[in-house]
């Protein structure tokens, strides 16, 4: 009688602990609205991952689209009874009853997938008999709340494989870069394999251990009828071939990833951005992107490339340094630079709007100002009278000045500002030189405002964001504003060709139609070129985080053209040539290089320059000799043929000479005239 007693105290405790537990068990029918954590992923313009932001790496995969043989391998190596047993399966207890009482030890844990689950959304790791009493009751509370393949479904998604993946699809990604649907057979078993233990069986740290505990899945998938002996025996001789750890881990774009990144945190938040299984689709190129790495590994210091397209303002590329493990900081979009003569693009459309033309003349010359300033030319000379498309492709520093004084600093301010120029700027004439610090960036959407024909277009990363159900969230459209006339915009284009075919920018001459312009600091502390073709536009900065020099004649010309080239090259190499369109009111007129009139028989060069109509010159050389045939407008100049070779007799000999001596003296004097130096 006092042991019944005894007994049924004891029982009547158990029984009331039970309940106590049953009772404060939480309630499964929150799994219909289940949210796990999701990996949020970044796509480039061509649909490819870019890199992936999570604290938990969970990709949601639909039942349906995961394999068969992956099914079958998870349900051969953890719960071959599973669509059989209501949450626990009694045999397997047992079994592993024994199997821990022959071990001496805890070896194997009998849980069927249900209570894998039920541990994995609902409780803690902890190995107790109070956590496993719970864990086999809330099995049998979620198979009578929801389907086996409900089941199925939540589980292959939220179990843990090692290195940061939870899921199936994160786990194909993770090991083997491909989609989980993609899977072959032994890549199946694989995965199914590492569950029991992810580190123990990560092919990074015992690939023997890995590729055995997967041969044993094949064999149990084969015992159990799930695959025929020749599949097994197949699956088995084919290698596993394992994504690079390190490559699956990282960034694809870092600059460019944190550069949205920040935008993203402020705009959506850390839990949403982190676990809400964002798709963030945004403008970047890859392959664009691998090519502008490529060109700036060869920088002899650190720097930034920035590319755009200039009629929409899509960012396509952005390399922030050579190493974003040495060092984080985005050069493209925080490094305050100053950029040297690559600003004189700006103060020259200015100018051209202004009254100026490629042909106006200024006098480089010596100035000094009331506060001691004398600005110099980079090769310490003074050329004398110069056309200011002379003056732009060799940039002349002295002429630059002269014309920033005509039109005023606030005047140049104004048109940065127009062209999308949003760092501080000085209210002196040094601005004319670049002595202003701004990004990249800021200079890459100045110079797509002159190569799109006069837009100000607002450079864009991200081209939509979804929500983990796909809803969309945001959408960005090109804006486009016009700020310059098409006819300014395209003398500076002229003008920018100019550079690169005769001036200090001929290292970035490509096979197609081009234009850019060179930028060198102080010392040699900063290089720049910036440059682009009708579809695409890069900046490039070179420079020491320490502001240190680059070295003597490190210029932009030199440094930071050819990487601007190379990466330009192959980023074109498949589109097809195009030319800026010509608006319908400029012309081209055949000039006199040295003056910027209309050309004699005797200048000595002569080229073509863009004019808008009513402003191109009237005039003829006059320090060259009379024209006998003046060029008309759009149409090519030529000279008389000579239909006779010229032969001289001795009696014509001394009348030529004294001609050519009254020439001569005619010529210096107009040299001295106009302060051009022979």
């Amino acid at each position: 009688m006092i042991a019944l007693i005894g007994a049924g105290i004891l029982f009547g405790i158990i029984a009331g602990i039970l309940i106590f537990w049953y009772r404060g068990l939480p309630d499964v029918s929150i799994l219909e609205e289940y949210e796990p954590e999701l990996t949020t992923q970044i796509y480039d313009s061509k649909g490819r991952i870019i890199a992936n932001l999570f604290k938990e790496n969970r990709i949601w995969v639909p039942l349906e689209k995961i394999p068969k043989n992956l099914i079958y391998a998870v349900l051969a190596a953890e719960d071959s009874d599973f669509y059989y047993h209501h949450g626990i399966n009694i045999r397997g207890i047992i079994r592993a009853a024994i199997n821990n009482i022959k071990s001496g030890r805890i070896v194997e844990g009998g849980s069927t997938i249900t209570q894998q689950l039920a541990k994995n959304l609902f409780l803690t790791p902890s190995k107790t008999l109070e956590r496993k009493i719970k864990e086999i009751m809330l099995a049998f509370k979620i198979e009578q709340a929801y389907s086996k393949d409900k089941i199925l479904e939540l589980y292959l998604n939220e179990i843990y494989l090692g290195h940061g993946a939870y899921g199936v699809q994160a786990g194909a990604k993770t090991y083997f870069g491909k989609n989980v649907w993609e899977l072959s057979l032994p890549e199946c078993a694989f995965l199914a394999a590492v569950i029991k233990a992810p580190s123990f069986y990560s092919p990074y740290k015992n690939l023997n251990k890995a590729l055995a505990r997967t041969r044993y899945v094949i064999k149990r998938m084969e015992a159990l009828g799930y695959i025929s002996h020749e599949e097994a025996e197949k699956a088995m001789e084919e290698p596993l071939v394992f994504s690079n750890y390190q490559e699956a881990k990282g960034w694809k774009a870092p600059y460019f990833v944190t550069f949205i990144l920040k935008y993203l945190l402020e705009k959506y938040g850390t839990q949403q951005v982190y676990r809400g299984g964002l798709k963030i689709y945004t403008t970047l190129d890859l392959d664009l992107q691998r090519y502008a790495e490529e060109a700036m590994s060869k920088a002899p210091a650190n720097g930034a490339l920035v590319a755009l397209d200039p009629q929409t303002g899509f960012i396509k590329a952005m390399v922030g340094g050579k190493d974003f493990r040495k060092s984080q900081f985005n050069r493209a979009t925080q490094a305050l630079r100053q950029p040297g003569s690559a600003f004189k693009a700006i103060l020259y459309t200015a100018a051209f709007d202004n009254g100026f033309t490629e042909s106006t003349l200024v006098e480089d010359s010596p100035i000094e100002f009331p506060n001691g300033w004398k600005p110099s030319n980079y090769d310490g000379e003074f050329h004398g009278w110069v056309t200011i498309r002379e003056a732009f492709e060799h940039s002349y520093n002295v002429v630059a000045v002269k014309v920033a004084q005509e039109l005023g600093p606030s005047k140049i301010i104004e048109y940065a500002r127009k062209m999308g120029i949003k760092s501080p700027l000085p209210n002196d004439l040094s601005i004319a030189l670049g002595s202003a610090t701004v990004t990249p960036l800021e200079m890459a959407r100045a110079y797509a405002c002159i190569a799109n024909g006069g837009f100000n277009v607002k450079p864009i990363a991200i081209l939509e964001v979804r929500d983990r159900n796909g809803n969309l969230l945001e959408k960005n459209l090109p804006t486009l504003e016009r700020v310059l006339s098409e006819e300014t915009a395209y003398l500076m284009i002229d003008m920018l060709r100019h550079v690169v075919k005769r001036g200090t920018g001929v290292r970035a001459m490509l096979n197609r139609p081009c234009g850019g312009k060179t930028g060198t600091t102080d010392n040699f502390v900063d290089a720049w070129f910036i440059g682009f073709t009708p579809e695409l536009l890069a900046a490039v900065y070179i420079g020491n985080d320490d502001c240190s020099p680059l070295g003597e004649g490190m210029t932009g010309g030199r440094v930071a053209a050819p990487i601007w080239k190379e990466f330009m090259e192959k980023a074109l190499k498949n589109a097809p040539v195009r030319d800026f369109p010509i608006p319908n009111d400029i012309v081209f007129v055949k000039v006199c290089a040295q003056t910027g009139k209309l050309p004699s028989e005797s200048c000595p060069k002569i080229i073509e320059e863009a004019f808008v109509k009513g402003t191109e010159p009237t005039e003829t050389c006059d320090i060259h000799g009379i024209p006998t045939n003046i060029p008309q407008k759009n149409a090519p100049y030529t000279f008389p043929e000579q239909t006779q070779p010229y032969t001289e007799t001795p009696s014509q000999k001394p009348q030529k000479e004294k001609e050519e001596d009254d020439i001569e003296k005619r010529f210096q004097e107009l040299l001295k005239k106009y302060g051009i130096k022979n």
